[in-house]
């Protein structure tokens, strides 16, 4: 019976995803006559949400939503990133997704009928990898074209889907915080509790509430490209713990005006930052996959090399972050450091 209803249930889904997707680029006409371009992935995002969600059955709780504000009114374009779980993301996307927000995609999808049409009306950002020297450059690009159009992009540094019975992250793609940096635009994470409850490929598709959590933006101003392995380690930290917070009913923890998370054990103990692990970042390929509601798309995979400069010397070439987009048209900062401060 689970299963016969969860392949009833999904084929609902996609056929509602399909019938907003059929609007999507009539919604981007209208949105862009009248002077709203921009807000056209919001729009979409939107009706899908109020179309989908109460005939599928999914409600969402928001916590943090103010923390997307700037980025909503154009007032601070951000590199927005959630957790990737199933395809049914696009239903929280539709909840959650801002005006003035946008996706990545390579530039070949903009001649797509129907697809790239849409794309253009909704201010999509094309990358043209032909004459991109290097994923760095191929960034600068991007991040060029972001400030131009003053409009937030939504990515999902996983990389690919990842659901599990148990709350976690999967290793986190470097591509969204090259682009970050590049652009000086604060990182905006939102996670999206664990969907075990509600949903089990092949098993069931069931009713119900699930919480979505945005943490406060993570700056990058002053960064470079040596500090993103850092980078991305304390936004996956942070939004790792608040997947396990709000899968586990935890309420959110303030944010510290410290960039270090301290912690009491008792009134004579020390505070204790959260220990960092040791980890190696290896040079990989980079598979960024942006989410956004109507028709879907994806692009292959690709290797791009970039020659960076260090200390004013040349550095070899290195394989960096490069995105692999599927587009279906919309901190508290740890401080991961072993440092001990005491109390008197």
């Amino acid at each position: 019976m689970g299963a016969l209803q969860y392949k009833l249930r999904s084929l609902l889904y996609y056929t509602l995803l399909l019938t907003v997707g059929f609007f999507a680029t009539l919604i981007g006409v209208v949105a862009t006559l009248c002077g709203r371009r921009f807000d056209t992935n919001y729009y979409v995002a939107r009706t899908f949400w109020h179309v989908a969600g109460p005939i599928v059955g999914w409600k969402f709780e928001v916590e943090g939503e103010e923390h997307l504000t700037a980025a909503s009114n154009g007032e601070e374009p951000a590199v927005i990133i959630g957790n990737h779980q199933n395809a049914v993301d696009i239903l929280y996307l539709g909840r959650i997704f801002p005006k003035h927000a946008s996706i990545m995609a390579k530039k070949e999808l903009k001649w797509v009928p129907g697809l790239g049409w849409f794309m253009m009306l909704s201010g999509s950002i094309f990358i043209n990898r032909g004459n991109n020297k290097s994923a760095v450059g191929m960034m600068q690009a991007a991040a060029q074209e972001m400030k131009r159009k003053k409009i937030s992009l939504f990515i999902f540094p996983e990389g690919t889907r990842h659901l599990s019975d148990k709350p976690e992250l999967a290793p986190f793609k470097k591509g969204a915080f090259h682009l970050a940096v590049q652009a000086g635009s604060p990182i905006v994470p939102i996670v999206v509790e664990n969907y075990s409850k509600l949903l089990k490929p092949g098993k069931y598709f069931k009713r119900g509430t699930l919480k979505i959590r945005v943490l406060p933006p993570i700056p990058t101003t002053g960064l470079t490209t040596n500090d993103v392995n850092d980078l991305v380690e304390r936004t996956r930290s942070a939004m790792s713990e608040a997947l396990v917070a709000i899968s586990n009913d935890m309420p959110p923890v303030p944010a510290t005006t410290d960039s270090t998370r301290l912690t009491v054990d008792s009134p004579q103990q020390s505070y204790n930052s959260i220990p960092k692990e040791d980890t190696e970042h290896a040079e990989h390929e980079n598979e960024v996959e942006a989410t956004v509601g109507g028709a879907a798309a994806v692009d292959e995979d690709a290797t791009l090399r970039a020659s960076t400069s260090t200390d004013g010397k040349d550095a070899a070439d290195k394989v960096v972050d490069e995105a692999t987009v599927e587009v279906v048209a919309p901190i508290t900062n740890d401080d991961n450091t072993n440092r001990k401060l005491s109390i008197a």
